[in-house]
């Protein structure tokens, strides 16, 4: 009976262990690959993938970000901003700045923090969705 109570001790030991580990914004610290798919009434459908730099700790980031338009069109510029996470949940958001307006990242880091899933708008009225993996 002992060696089954300890069986089941461990693992929920474990797990909670885990889930009390949370999330920090130096959990973003790093080279990101960003892809995106959004949609605005203005440009139509588009797909585009951002090389993120996070610094400081992961609270301040850099892209430099390719957008393949629907007209066949390509769009290429640079952002900056910040991020902020919330450590009980792992969500994160980030505010990024580029010529011409702004735009609002809001995901979710997976459990392994390499990784994430969410969605963006920005200042245009384009809405999308969004994915990354830590390189």
């Amino acid at each position: 009976m002992m060696k089954k109570l300890l069986l089941v001790a461990v693992p929920a030991v474990l797990f909670s262990t885990q889930l009390q580990a949370g999330c920090k914004t130096s959990d973003l610290q790093g080279n990101w690959v960003f892809y995106q798919a959004g949609m605005s009434q203005m440009e139509g459908f588009h797909t585009g993938r951002c090389d993120v730099t996070f610094t400081n700790k992961g609270r301040d980031s850099s892209a430099d970000c390719e957008m393949n338009m629907m007209d066949g069109s390509v769009m290429n510029f640079k952002m900056t901003g910040t991020a902020v996470i919330d450590p009980t949940f792992c969500r994160f958001t980030i505010e990024f700045a580029f010529t011409g307006g702004t735009a609002t990242w809001d995901a979710q880091l997976n459990k392994n923090k390499n990784s994430f899933s969410g969605d963006w708008k920005n200042s245009w009225g384009t809405i999308g969705t969004t994915n990354g993996v830590k390189r």
